[in-house]
């Protein structure tokens, strides 16, 4: 499901931004398994602290979780370059 999400709707020059919280948390699950932390946690914020170490990538999708947070989450806005690099 996350490979289908992301070859159909995260490679254009604009996005719907909850396909980007469709794929990256699953992405960010199977980290979580592969560094044998646990059982992953349901909270979306705990798991991005738990696995992302890079600054540009946690405050790209702290954005993206601002805007959803803001009823912004199934608006078209123009494709994430760190958010895409990183998937």
């Amino acid at each position: 499901m996350t490979k289908g999400n992301f070859r159909d709707y995260l490679r254009g020059d604009r996005v719907r931004l909850k396909k980007y919280l469709y794929v990256l948390r699953p992405v960010l699950a199977a980290i979580y398994l592969e560094r044998d932390l646990g059982p992953v946690p349901m909270q979306f914020s705990i798991l991005l602290d738990s696995v992302v170490e890079d600054d540009k990538l946690r405050n790209s999708v702290n954005d993206l979780l601002a805007r959803k947070m803001a009823g912004q989450e199934l608006d078209d806005g123009p494709r994430d370059p760190v958010i895409s690099e990183f998937l």
